[in-house]
């Protein structure tokens, strides 16, 4: 009983500690979402059709105030490509864009970004909770939607 007496406030400091962190977490992550500076990093892709893909480190789109750059794989169907073209996958730079943020009921934010300046439209939207796991649909003019799954950290 001595013994439980004595680990009790331990305990309490170290859940009251717990709840501190998330709370910066989700701070954290929402000041990088209004900041318009993160990286989503790709884990795992869901095409239209077939099954999902494990991804290997280094697939990632960042996020900016000015520019926004993708580098993801694609799988699906593409309904045009382009003539001379090596370059496979969901790839982009875009500095002419929208960038809209809605919060969600239970927490977290949706994110619309719609690029401008390229030859085909992209358009991608995010859905990051507040512990910064993020999923993201792609919608190229040219080929099938996509679905990625990761999670968003602070840029360089």
């Amino acid at each position: 009983m001595k013994y439980l007496k004595c680990l009790i406030p331990y305990l309490l400091i170290a859940t009251i500690a717990h709840a501190q962190e998330k709370v910066s977490e989700t701070n954290d992550i929402k000041s990088l979402v209004e900041s318009k500076r993160f990286v989503f990093i790709a884990e795992s892709a869901s095409p239209l059709r077939g099954r999902t893909v494990s991804l290997t480190p280094g697939f990632t789109v960042v996020v900016s105030s000015d520019t926004i750059t993708c580098d993801l794989p694609y799988y699906g169907r593409a309904y045009s490509a382009p003539i001379g073209s090596n370059e496979g996958g969901f790839k982009f730079t875009s500095t002419d864009f929208t960038y809209t943020v809605k919060d969600r009921k239970k927490g977290g934010w949706d994110i619309s970004i719609k690029a401008k300046d390229n030859t085909s439209s992209h358009q991608i939207y995010f859905t990051i909770s507040s512990s910064g796991q993020a999923s993201l649909r792609a919608i190229p003019s040219d080929r099938q939607s996509i679905s990625y799954n990761g999670y968003i950290k602070g840029s360089r």
